[in-house]
């Protein structure tokens, strides 16, 4: 092949509703489009005039548009259709382009030429009057041959038939309709329009008959990878039949690939072991790919399903840190109750009242209880010199050194009475693992380790054998209060020669970039390479709405309803993110019951639930949907207000994170709901005129 072939995601859909004839074509084609894709013939292939290397080639009385790139030597196949509706779609006819595309400054960089003002004017003029209401109602029945092309179990038929619009449709998800049907159907009667198509993921061809598989409708769109860009696939590459030594680092903001990129990194190691390769002649290969967020877990294991991995059928483990503490920590520290900030207050006032310089008061049990947690146990400092001479920078609140003397003796009191009550905190599992652990894995993946503390990097490079640990970060993306630094996270790491920082957001929109990243750019410890990237698409601007506690239910309901119908989107590729669990619980339990809406906490986050997810901000780390809502960014919970001793500053910094990483979840669509009496003055560093404010 000297062409790469690649998919956009509706291929496979498009190729389905062919006939039986024009699927033949198709699988024939591949040899033309693999050697020699942008010579026009005037028959079979076409270059689309107008466009810089937009494509044509002909099957019957249908057409497969697609791109040529000459750099990278590929072919990149869009859309494919009667030769209508695919023209339509494309916004064209054979003859140039049309004014729906001269009026989309989205498709600009397409065109041969730009077009003029008074060009783009009159082209705004005339689509404004082709406008019109939503369409809902479908212009069609869809019939069982084409239920059956599009490989819908027939036990669905019925129900699909007998749906006469999308808001039907979408409620079929309560009934048992899988998702990908739903979105089947929603698409074939609404095709994604060039726009979206351009916008959405390729995925590369690796096998000489992919285009046979495609058209006999034997392969999936789920058989395809995802395709890497220029920096992240020679970065895979050196993985793949070998397996390189040392410390590895991927550096990137929310949407640049950080975990997509570990996760082929992972396949590649597995591939070369299928493939019987010695890349590690005195090992089986033991992968160990870990993260601190327990629904970041789960999606990681779906991903790995989809390229073919799972655990059980060959040597990986996936699981979050605290699991690996505790399987690797004594039996003794095993056996001990969990004390957290809220239950460990009588015993550390108890601890207080012991320490005889009286240089804190029983009300900053909270404070002192977050320094000892994240400053002296999972920093692993062992004496008091240790922590005279740690760096706090970026705690906010400033310590002297008597000061520092006195939490170092409630810490030696605090400890003396957790070990009476059998008690200890998960950073003591952590030292405790470090202590006992041996080198059992070939190769380490922590993913997001801006949320590792020290000691539990530590316990991963205790873990792996030659040091060879892969770390994806973004320290901007810091939220569970880690204090984390590069600093700190490099430490006895060298990752001279092995880090690379990706620059693409594919994730989220320009539109949504530009008003959420304000409010993180003013922190003292951002991290300028994670925020210096360029996001890969266009959308909508997002949507900043009032209301009151007793009112946003409603309206985030309707919101959602209106634009999943918009987005042709089920309503499960929604996600409504909260400050709380219990405003979580509150919002789920009064939205409209059409949305099949489902309150879930971090331990249970079920990205396939086919319905919105409802859930933390916290939770929602690591995880993408094309329609986000974040709700109650209120006085008083956004950010909570600190008392205690506690820094407001810290805490308004971290609060910053978490509403950057909750904002940049969202795909397409991004709605902000705020009290219009109370909301939170984090939200005055946010551009208002990057926002669409509704009632």
């Amino acid at each position: 092949m000297d062409w790469t072939l690649t998919f956009k995601s509706n291929i496979c859909q498009d190729a389905a509703l062919l006939d039986k004839k024009t699927r033949k074509l198709f699988a024939q084609a591949q040899e033309r489009l693999t050697t020699v894709p942008n010579i026009d013939d005037g028959k079979l292939i076409k270059k689309l005039q107008g466009y810089k290397n937009f494509w044509r080639l002909k099957m019957n009385n249908y057409r497969l548009i697609y791109e040529v790139d000459d750099n990278d030597r590929t072919v990149r196949c869009l859309m494919m259709g009667s030769k209508n509706s695919v023209y339509k779609r494309f916004g064209v006819d054979e003859n140039g382009p049309s004014l729906e595309v001269i009026a989309n400054e989205d498709l600009e960089d397409i065109l041969e030429f730009k077009p003029t003002d008074s060009e783009r004017g009159k082209a705004i003029i005339e689509t404004s009057f082709q406008e019109k209401e939503l369409e809902t109602t479908f212009p069609k029945i869809i019939t069982d041959e084409e239920l059956e092309n599009l490989n819908i179990d027939n036990k669905f038929h019925s129900h699909i038939k007998a749906c006469s619009s999308e808001e039907d449709l979408q409620l079929l998800e309560k009934n048992g309709v899988d998702i990908s049907s739903i979105e089947k159907i929603l698409n074939f009667y609404s095709p994604p329009s060039l726009v979206k198509v351009i916008n959405n993921p390729s995925r590369v061809s690796l096998s000489s008959d992919d285009f046979k598989k495609i058209a006999d409708k034997s392969k999936k769109l789920e058989d395809f990878l995802l395709e890497l860009d220029e920096v992240q696939k020679p970065f895979v590459n050196r993985f793949a039949g070998k397996a390189p030594q040392g410390p590895w680092l991927v550096k990137g903001g929310p949407g640049s690939g950080k975990s997509t990129v570990a996760i082929y990194c992972v396949k590649e190691l597995l591939t070369s072991l299928n493939d019987g390769l010695d890349v590690f002649p005195d090992s089986n290969l033991n992968i160990l790919f870990t993260t601190f967020n327990l629904s970041l877990v789960g999606a990681s294991r779906i991903l790995l399903r989809e390229l073919g991995f799972k655990e059980g059928n060959s040597k990986l483990t996936i699981t979050n840190i605290d699991d690996i503490a505790r399987n690797y920590c004594s039996s003794e520290l095993k056996n001990k109750k969990i004390v957290t900030a809220q239950n460990s207050k009588p015993y550390l006032k108890q601890a207080i009242l012991n320490d005889t310089s009286r240089s804190f008061g029983t009300t900053e049990s909270e404070f002192i209880f977050d320094e000892i947690l994240r400053c002296i146990i999972s920093e692993d400092l062992k004496y008091l010199n240790d922590y005279l001479a740690y760096d706090r920078s970026g705690r906010g609140r400033r310590l002297g050194i008597n000061q520092k003397k006195s939490i170092w003796a409630i810490y030696v009191e605090f400890e003396e009475i957790l070990n009476n009550n059998r008690m200890c905190t998960y950073p003591h599992r952590h030292k405790d693992a470090v202590a006992n652990a041996i080198p059992i894995f070939d190769y380490v993946f922590i993913d997001e380790a801006q949320d590792f503390t020290p000691v539990q990097i530590k316990l991963c490079n205790k873990l792996v054998k030659n040091g060879n640990i892969f770390l994806t970060a973004d320290a901007n993306q810091s939220i569970y209060g880690s204090h984390f630094s590069w600093k700190r996270a490099a430490n006895g790491l060298d990752f001279r020669g092995k880090a690379t920082n990706l620059k693409t957001n594919y994730r989220t929109t320009l539109e949504i970039w530009n008003a959420i990243l304000p409010i993180i750019e003013n922190i003292p410890d951002q991290d300028k390479d994670t925020i210096d990237f360029v996001p890969f698409r266009h959308g909508e601007i997002p949507t900043m709405m009032n209301a009151n506690e007793n009112e946003s239910a409603k309206k985030i309901s309707n919101w959602i309803l209106e634009t999943s119908l918009e987005e042709k989107l089920p309503y499960s590729c929604a996600a409504i993110l909260c400050p709380t669990n219990p405003i979580c619980e509150k919002i789920a339990s009064t939205l409209n019951p059409k949305l099949n809406a489902k309150y879930m906490s971090s331990k249970k986050v079920d990205i396939q639930w086919p319905g919105v997810k409802v859930m933390t901000m916290h939770a929602a780390k690591g995880l993408q949907f094309p329609i986000a809502v974040v709700a109650n960014v209120n006085h008083g919970v956004v950010p909570f207000e600190v008392h205690g001793g506690q820094s407001q500053t810290e805490k308004d910094n971290s609060t910053r994170k978490l509403l950057f990483v909750a904002c940049t979840r969202a795909m397409n669509r991004l709605l902000l709901v705020k009290d219009p009496y109370r909301p939170s003055r984090l939200l005055s560093e946010i551009p208002i005129d990057e926002w669409e404010e509704i009632d």
